[in-house]
């Protein structure tokens, strides 16, 4: 059994191929048949397939893309797309496709630069960040983000993957000082709030429970600390940080009395 078909969309007058893609949806047709819909329903289109496809007036041309190796893995899927569309591009055809294919690749830095600025300019429209919290606090849409998001995370190999990448980047101290740079001088989304409510509490306390009695987790979280050892600083720090907690506790403990 195929894991995947690789699918390609032709001009409905011309028959050009101009999108090629990938699915592993059994009924294949009717996903790419939703491409067309999807982008006439996209309110601000960003891909250059959407543009193209907001320009027809019917179907665009649906084939299979054939004569390659069984389809087994993602890998071979990813593989077919790629050559796919690496061939198409040297006969000249004019694919929207922005990369090629598969699990995608990186954006030059000019590309990544021009994407950061758009996307800065964007939200700096009060409009477009009205818009933009009215789609997020749509209940249906949270939880369908959410329900994907757990369905993803579920897969160890994929949070194996996410823990590594998270990792390495942070062991570049650039990538660091970035985050702090972007950080600073930015407002806490908590500010002002006096915590969270007492469900939320007794949710997050019984996750913390639950998570704790697995010997596995214990024993994964004893590693990360394993050897490791505060600098100096950091030590003082903290030591400063509980000091200054244990005077505050005593001098709110002292003005409750005397309120009494």
């Amino acid at each position: 059994m195929t894991y995947g078909v690789v699918y390609s969309l032709h001009d409905p007058d011309t028959d050009e191929v101009r999108y090629v893609g990938q699915t592993t949806q059994a009924d294949w047709r009717r996903y790419c048949e939703g491409h067309l819909p999807a982008a006439v329903r996209t309110a601000r289109p960003t891909r250059h397939v959407e543009h193209w496809l907001r320009t027809l007036d019917r179907q665009p041309t649906i084939r299979l893309v054939e004569g390659h190796p069984p389809i087994l893995t993602k890998q071979d899927l990813d593989c077919v797309e790629n050559d796919a569309i690496k061939i198409l591009w040297k006969l000249g055809y004019r694919l929207t496709n922005a990369r090629g294919g598969g699990s995608g690749g990186k954006h030059s830095p000019e590309a990544r630069a021009n994407m950061s600025a758009a996307y800065v300019r964007r939200m700096e429209d009060p409009a477009e960040r009205r818009r933009m919290a009215e789609v997020m606090a749509d209940p249906a849409r949270r939880a369908k983000i959410s329900a994907t998001l757990r369905r993803r995370f579920a897969d160890p190999e994929e949070r194996t993957k996410q823990s590594e990448v998270t990792r390495r980047a942070m062991a570049d101290p650039d990538v660091r000082a970035k985050i702090s740079a972007a950080a600073r001088g930015r407002v806490p989304w908590n500010k002002g709030r006096s915590g969270v409510s007492p469900e939320t509490s007794r949710r997050l306390s019984a996750a913390n429970v639950r998570r704790y009695e697995d010997p596995a987790e214990r024993a994964k979280t004893g590693a990360t600390s394993l050897g490791r050892k505060h600098s100096p600083e950091h030590r003082a720090r903290i030591s400063a940080a509980a000091s200054e907690g244990r005077k505050r506790g005593i001098r709110e403990r002292r003005e409750a009395a005397d309120e009494s």
